[in-house]
């Protein structure tokens, strides 16, 4: 069918039939690009055409709320991808026969009734936005084939409570895992070298993460809101800690900085609210502003650095009152620290002791 044009209820084509003349309600095929496939279903009226890039063998599937719940695609060497659709919830299950390669941008996005899908072991590639907004999927397995996840290609899942990646992915997307908060726990495979920004951001059920030392980079905002992680370890080859990385992770009791990290960035802790203490390695030379800021139950910081690092305003903003502060015996530039103004240390009648 080269010709769709869908509605969204039945008053919108009321309206259309309405104002022309070249309706043809209810025809199997479009003669024109002004013909109508007309589906007379009961509102909500649901809608997906996809489209491949090679041959699908069928590249229309309809589904209704009351309707048809199963949708099978036939082809080979293709890419699925969604080029139109009016749904609400009627897709709830979807499986694939043939050699589909690839699944492209928003093919099953906002599929709210979708609740398990099969995806063929061809697939090496899953886009941007895939599956975003599919709030009701409870599983889903990768193939082992596949290589790369998207931006946001899970994005609101959060119905989904566990996955397992495959250890042929070495790339996973901005977003990808963002809002998953029913995901309990992931292992990234070896083979990922850096985790992007807002990864598994406000994945809030997310109790605990296994980061392979392969990784060297950790994006910003990557971990922030996921309220229930209690323990995290950051791989040696990591060098920064970006900004909002862990922000609002309450339930963090305490972090190891690995040694090679130079540098902390602003907010990273922010509102860490049960971190009691941090163990800060003398490779960081400079902690942004507000890193610490609204860690309530923080009172220990050991400093391993000589010379001390360069803080910004409102660093320690908020620690716990009567903290210590641990750092080497003839270090320098830890007075700053322990100043008043700009919410530092002294502000909250930490003490400061050489060891």
């Amino acid at each position: 069918m080269k010709y769709l044009k869908e509605f969204e209820n039945h008053a919108e084509y009321e309206a259309f039939t309405a104002t022309t003349e070249f309706i043809k309600p209810n025809v199997s095929h479009c003669v024109n690009e002004n013909d109508v496939h007309y589906n007379p279903w009961t509102p909500p009226m649901n809608v997906i055409t996809y489209t491949a890039t090679a041959k699908l063998t069928e590249t229309t599937s309809t589904g209704s709320t009351n309707g048809l719940h199963v949708n099978s695609f036939n082809g080979s060497s293709g890419q699925l991808t969604k080029t139109s659709h009016t749904f609400d919830n009627g897709i709830g299950e979807i499986e694939f026969n043939g050699d589909i390669t690839s699944i492209g941008t928003n093919a099953f996005r906002g599929c709210i009734g979708l609740t398990s899908i099969v995806i063929p072991n061809s697939v090496t590639f899953i886009g941007a936005s895939a599956f975003q907004n599919c709030t009701s999927l409870t599983s889903i397995e990768i193939p082992s084939g596949v290589t790369s996840i998207g931006n946001s290609a899970f994005a609101s899942c959060r119905s989904l409570t566990s996955i397992v990646i495959p250890n042929s992915v070495t790339f996973i997307g901005v977003s990808a895992f963002n809002s998953c908060s029913g995901l309990t726990s992931i292992t990234i495979p070896s083979n990922v070298t850096s985790i992007s920004d807002y990864a598994f951001y406000n994945c809030s059920g997310l109790t605990s993460v296994v980061i392979p030392n392969s990784v060297t980079s950790i994006g910003g905002y990557a971990f922030q809101n996921c309220t229930s992680l209690t323990s995290i370890e950051i791989p040696s080859g990591v060098t920064s800690i970006a900004n909002y990385t862990f922000a609002s992770c309450r339930s963090l009791t305490s972090i190891d900085i690995p040694s090679g990290v130079t540098s902390i960035g602003t907010y990273a802790f922010d509102s860490c609210k049960n971190l009691t203490s941090i163990v800060i390695p003398n490779s960081v030379t400079s902690i942004d502003k507000y890193t610490f800021y609204g860690c309530t139950s923080l009172t220990s910081i050991t400093s391993n650095a000589i010379t001390a690092p360069t803080i910004g305003s409102s660093t320690f903003r908020d620690v716990k009152t009567g903290g210590t502060l641990y750092v080497p015996i003839g270090s320098s530039g830890y007075d700053t620290w322990m100043g008043t103004g700009d919410y530092y240390l002294g502000k909250y009648n930490w003490t400061k002791i050489e060891q």
